[in-house]
């Protein structure tokens, strides 16, 4: 469940004529497991999405045909989405944030995507980029406070980073503005994103989709069948989308089809082809044996990355990869 958010950039943008504010710590946060505040810094807004999509530069921004922002080069996580806002101590100066952060992040495997650190290299331009690109879209973007227009944009600190994991991607993306009028201290907005499977069991292709599908193109994908990472074992709530691939069968008693398992391009090829036939067979198992299906009417195929319906560039085009169809013979 999405948890309010109420800081993110816009916090730390924002200034005006107001005396300098006490942070207070935020009750019953916690930091990111992954990576930690800045020592002394004090956590007055976090939050969360529990599967969400965010796009890291590794670039700078430039202009595009109709005079928006946009990042050269980036990279796209989708899963979890964290998101803090920290207060610096007083003393800590943007600089020393960032090197900490980047030191902190090098020593715990991740690769540096993009980082600026002075007003000549880390504009407004850039900074507004992100803010469009990020926090703009997210239904959470207007609990935070409004930004006013501070000249904190020209000379905040920026970075982002990313490693791989056993689940996919993951990335950091640090932005660090000097002191303004609110807070008489340095500020810290830390987002993380980490690939993560949607939860399985919230949508299936039911039988009568399944036999459009198979009539008019010859196979079907079918959404609702869910595995765990590297494993082939079909997860229960996998069962509605089971259900409805033997109604389909069951309609049409001369139909045969290939079930087919798919992956992404990550890893070696000789393991991805092994997994996803070992997915399409645990497939045929439990319809023979769970629903019924005679043996003789499924042949169980791996075809691993052969056949892509995405670009396997970003884990947004892998998740799509990973599948599994049911394919007339």
């Amino acid at each position: 469940m999405r948890q309010t958010l109420y800081f993110l950039a816009g916090a730390a943008l924002c200034c005006g004529a107001f005396a300098a504010s006490t942070p207070v710590e935020l009750p019953g946060a916690q930091d990111d497991p992954t990576i930690s505040r800045f020592k002394g810094a004090v956590l007055v807004s976090a939050a969360n999405e529990r599967f969400a999509s965010a796009r890291l530069p590794a670039g700078p921004s430039k202009l595009i045909n109709n005079g928006q922002l946009q990042f050269e080069k980036s990279i796209t996580v989708e899963g979890r989405v964290n998101a803090y806002y920290y207060v610096a101590p007083p003393a800590a100066t943007p600089l020393e944030i960032l090197r900490s952060y980047q030191a902190a992040l090098q020593q715990a495997g991740f690769s540096p995507l993009y980082a600026c650190d002075s007003a000549a290299r880390c504009n407004a331009f850039h900074l507004e980029s992100y803010r469009r690109e990020l926090i703009d879209p997210r239904p959470w973007a207007k609990n935070r406070i409004n930004p006013s227009g501070s000249s904190s944009l020209n000379r905040a600190h920026f970075l982002s980073a990313s490693r791989r994991t056993e689940r996919g991607e993951m990335g950091v993306v640090v932005w660090i503005a000097e002191p303004d009028s609110v807070w008489n201290a340095a500020t810290v907005s830390l987002v993380v994103a980490e690939s993560a499977a949607m939860e399985g069991g919230n949508v299936t292709v039911s039988a009568q989709q399944l036999q459009q599908g198979l009539k008019a193109q010859g196979k079907a994908v079918l959404h609702g069948l869910h595995f765990d990472t590297g494993k082939a074992d079909v997860k229960p709530e996998s069962k509605a989308q089971l259900e409805a691939m033997a109604q389909a069968l069951r309609a049409e008693a001369a139909l045969r089809v290939f079930i087919v398992g798919h992956t992404d391009n990550q890893g070696e090829f000789d393991a991805n082809l092994a997994l996803s036939r070992r997915r399409a067979e645990a497939v045929a198992a439990a319809l023979v044996a769970q629903h019924g299906i005679e043996t003789r009417r499924l042949s169980a195929q791996g075809a691993a990355s052969f056949a892509p319906m995405a670009s396997n560039a970003d884990e947004a085009g892998r998740a799509k990869n990973r599948r599994v169809e049911m394919v007339a013979q």
